[in-house]
């Protein structure tokens, strides 16, 4: 008997905390989608900010446009929940120039792709700088995608403030 009060008590505190919760699976998306490719990409003007909210399944895609042997650092700060962040960069001709290498919640190995010249690096209090070596004049393009865990319940979800300046 004191098995089955138990589990009751167990099974009615998880609907309870599902329905408190609103039973969302994703939190609501940034006013700056839809962003999630290369077509739909939310251009970036040197050294202004912007914030964005990355959702699990919902990759955002950012473009800044760079000549050659100008550097590109682009500057994330965490601004709250869960920060699963996977990065790539694309520059021109579809060149992958970065990309993270763990599928994951949490900085796993070494990134998959990581080009001449390119270096990441957390920032502790703050959050991440990615820096990009500009060999070919053209659009470079960030896409930065929440991942999760393999048990997660919910969606997860990461604030953000990016911002990207291009340097000669």
């Amino acid at each position: 008997m004191a098995r089955f009060v138990s589990s009751s008590l167990l099974m009615t505190l998880v609907v309870f905390m599902l329905l408190a919760g609103g039973c969302r699976t994703t939190r609501p998306d940034d006013a700056l989608e839809p962003n999630n490719d290369f077509q739909t990409a939310t251009r970036l003007t040197s050294g202004q900010p912007v914030d964005g909210r990355a959702n699990e399944g919902n990759p955002d895609v950012f473009a800044i446009d760079a000549t050659a042997g100008q550097n590109i650092s682009y500057r994330l700060e965490d601004r709250g929940l869960e920060d699963c962040a996977a990065f790539t960069v694309t520059g021109p001709g579809n060149v992958i120039l970065y990309r993270d290498g763990h599928f994951f919640c949490g900085r796993g190995p070494a990134p998959e792709t990581i080009a001449d010249g390119v270096t990441f690096n957390e920032v502790p209090d703050f959050g991440y700088e990615l820096r990009v070596p500009a060999a070919t004049a053209g659009t470079y393009f960030l896409t930065i995608e929440e991942l999760g865990q393999a048990d997660n319940l919910f969606k997860y979800s990461w604030d953000y403030r990016l911002t990207a300046v291009v340097e000669n």
